[in-house]
């Protein structure tokens, strides 16, 4: 499954109040999707072979896992997701 199991605490207190129309989006928890694809094409490529397991494993278990956020949330996350900002931590999944 690539739901994490987590919500943000504002995303979780919107749908249990019901008092406004909360849209949830995907949070990419590992790495933004776009840096994710640089690092499959730089770091891990090495790693892929022709059976594409190498790439099934690392689509199942980092890149496309995701938490649930409001899209306010997600929107504000933006401008920490460009490569000259982001801080990738290797032993965060």
């Amino acid at each position: 499954m690539l739901f994490r199991g987590k919500i943000s605490e504002d995303a979780l207190m919107d749908l249990m109040t019901g008092t406004k129309k909360t849209k949830l989006v995907e949070e990419h928890g590992y790495m933004p999707r776009k840096l994710a694809g640089k690092a499959l094409y730089t770091s891990y490529f090495p790693l892929i072979d022709t059976s594409g397991d190498k790439l099934k494993e690392l689509y199942l278990t980092k890149f496309c896992k995701f938490n649930y956020v409001l899209k306010s949330e997600n929107d504000g996350l933006a401008q920490h997701q460009r490569e000259d900002k982001f801080v990738y931590k290797k032993n965060i999944c």
